[in-house]
This record gives structure tokens, sequence and C-alpha cells, in this order.
């Protein structure tokens, strides 16, 4: 199964408090949630994810999500910003079966090329060494006559 990661970079002057993922069924934005994502509490920081991660999904669902991050000004009430905002299906189980089946069909057909040119190789290398031992053979066969 293909995968889809956000290599995320984060940073502040005051320094970050908190990075959060927000995502909510497409078309739905009010019935979002969220799941934390551990940031040190520097000014600067990366991150890996990969939708869904660990959060809770419905297989078949279309999600939308994005990323927020807070600064750590207390005096200013822990701003924040948002990124951009992605999408990801999750797939049911019978799509992840028939992925995987047509992942093994391929995989299959490559084999079954990859023996065909292989017997190619030993017909065409079968007709050289009885190429070369009719060669031989005549050789030997016209040295006996002189």
């Amino acid at each position: 199964m293909d995968k889809n990661y956000v290599l995320g970079q984060i940073s502040d002057d005051y320094g970050l408090s908190k990075l959060q993922v927000v995502y909510y069924e497409r078309d739905k934005p009010q019935k979002a949630k969220r799941g934390i994502i551990a940031v040190k509490a520097s000014n600067y920081d990366q991150f890996i994810f990969s939708f869904p991660s660990n959060l809770p999904v419905e297989q078949g669902v279309s999600y939308e999500y994005y990323f927020e991050v807070f600064d750590n000004d207390a005096i200013h009430n822990f701003k924040s910003t948002k990124s951009s905002v992605f999408s990801n299906r999750i797939a049911t189980d019978e799509e992840k079966e028939d992925q995987i089946f047509q992942e093994q069909n391929s995989t299959i057909n490559s084999m079954q090329k990859s023996l065909k040119n292989q017997d190619k190789q030993i017909s065409e290398i079968e007709k050289l060494q009885k190429v070369g031992k009719e060669k031989i053979i005549w050789s030997l066969k016209t040295n006996k006559s002189k």
C-alpha cells in the first residue's frame, strides 16, 4: 500500500507550545476532531506524519486534515497558525485486500515474463553450444582425413 507522509518544519520566535492535527470528514469541518503531535518546547522542530497514524477513523470515509501549531507567547494567548489542507480516503478492508491481490497478480505476471525471457536465453545458449560442438566435430573430421 502506498502511504503519504507529511514532513513538517515549524518555528516561532517565542518558541513552540503545541502542534495538533485537525481532521474531519470531507465537507463536515464543523465536526472536526483533534490529535496532538509531540513537539519540542524550542523555537524550531520537525515532524513526520502519515494520516491517519493512530487517530480513530472510519473505513471508506474521505477525510480532510490540517496542522495547527501554537506558539509559547502566553501574554498574547498562545497564537496559532494553520497549514494547508490535505485529503485522504481511508480504504476498506475489502479495498486493501483487492490492492494486495492486484500487487500479487502484477508480481506473478512479472515473474512469468522473466521466466519466458530466461527460457529464451537458455534456448539461445543451447543453440550456440550445439553450433560450437558441430564446429568442433567438423574440425575433428577434417583433421582426420588429412
